[in-house]
């Protein structure tokens, strides 16, 4: 019985850093748009800077000033 339950929380595990890794590495089938005509996180229109909408963008400054990054 321990066994069984090692083996489901590996496998639970693994599952879930696979789909991590998945998104990380851009093979999820999400909004994203081309950077240029739509924004490249989210897909939505327009774009007013480095390939972002106005939200997104919004969104950045705010990660970054927060401490985003470091």
């Amino acid at each position: 019985m321990k066994n069984s339950k090692g083996v489901i929380v590996s496998i639970i595990v693994v599952f879930v850093l696979f789909c991590s890794l998945s998104n990380c590495m851009g093979c999820n089938d999400g909004p994203e748009g081309d950077g240029k005509n739509t924004c490249e996180n989210c897909g939505r229109s327009p774009v007013v800077a480095d390939g972002m909408c106005k939200s997104c963008w919004k969104g950045y400054l705010e990660w970054l000033a927060d401490g985003g990054g470091n």
